[in-house]
């Protein structure tokens, strides 16, 4: 072989490692971002289940619910927060499925409600007043 030609081969062995290079480079920013997509989504399913739920109203005024388990947690009673849990059941199936999450409620001194198993993707705190407590509603979901 001539000088020339084997030039010519380094030069296209270069060209296909670095193509191999940027291929392999392109496909894990692919998927980083795909993550980073699905946390945004699940941040905002997260945010906007949470506001569905306290601002509901009707048959059912979730605020009250929250409240009532609130009052009951101070007295040690679970009857109104067995009311919440199967509130939070049935908005959560028809919103986000089988997904896995935890809501929980807090006050600033205490946490009173914690329902659910998951440490994924957490919603924006959300606070409201009722009878002059402060209550603090976060959901966590999981994908």
């Amino acid at each position: 072989m001539k000088k020339g030609q084997v030039e010519i081969i380094g030069l296209g062995v270069l060209v296909i490692v670095l193509v191999v290079i940027l291929v392999l480079a392109l496909t894990f920013s692919f998927n980083s971002s795909n993550n980073e997509n699905n946390d945004l989504k699940s941040g905002l399913t997260a945010n906007s289940l949470l506001n569905a739920m306290i601002k509901l109203e009707g048959k059912v005024d979730f605020k009250e619910l929250v409240y009532s388990c609130y009052a009951d947690a101070k007295k040690e009673s679970s009857v109104n927060c067995n009311k919440l849990k199967t509130e939070i059941n049935k908005i959560a199936i028809l919103s986000i499925g089988k997904s896995n999450f935890q809501i929980s409620f807090e006050t600033e001194t205490f946490e009173f409600f914690k329902y659910g198993n998951c440490q994924g993707i957490q919603s924006s705190a959300y606070r409201f007043n009722k009878q002059g407590t402060i209550i603090i509603g976060k959901i966590n979901i999981c994908n």
